[in-house]
């Protein structure tokens, strides 16, 4: 029994605060790059106490309307209502990342990224069991949600998937 384990994978719906501060921000990106292919975004956001925020450093030849994106994913995740103060604060990139970014041969200024995970074959996907079980879960909240099943306040699930697992490789029988 030493050799087995239990894997466990989280998966949250639309409404979570995480996956919407991160819904917000890639709408932002979305909206900056429609409007200027060569636009330079970076837009962190975050949310609480009835107070949404967005800021970051943007250069494109038009900023978009960041409050009306911010309402709008808002909606779209399930929540009614504008009962939330919206706050934006952005500037244009500046010089030493734009320099980082577009002078040189050799270019790049990102320091972040997110990994996790690794490619096998539990699935068709190529994803461990219990990261496709959280996704297919909480993608079925959110349809169930949409088509009014269960209700609009109902949007913001964290769900977690446990799946035994053998340490020497692949799932337990059930």
């Amino acid at each position: 029994m030493k050799d087995n384990c239990i894997l466990t994978a989280e998966s949250v719906t639309e409404g979570h605060p995480d996956k919407l501060c991160d819904t917000i921000a890639d709408a932002v990106v979305d909206a900056c790059l429609t409007q200027d292919a060569a636009a330079r975004v970076a837009c962190e956001v975050m949310a609480t106490a009835g107070k949404i925020i967005a800021a970051g450093e943007i250069t494109a030849a038009k900023i978009p309307d960041i409050p009306a994106i911010i309402c709008r994913t808002v909606r779209e995740a399930g929540y009614g209502g504008s009962d939330y103060e919206v706050e934006v604060i952005t500037h244009e990139q500046s010089p030493d990342i734009a320099e980082a970014v577009c002078g040189g041969t050799e270019t790049g200024a990102g320091d972040q990224g997110i990994l996790y995970g690794f490619a096998c074959d539990e699935t068709k996907e190529l994803l461990p069991l219990p990261v496709v079980l959280a996704h297919r879960l909480t993608r079925l909240l959110t349809d169930t949600r949409r088509q009014g099943i269960i209700p609009a306040g109902v949007c913001g699930i964290p769900l977690w998937s446990p799946v035994p697992h053998c340490r020497s490789g692949g799932i337990l029988p059930a």
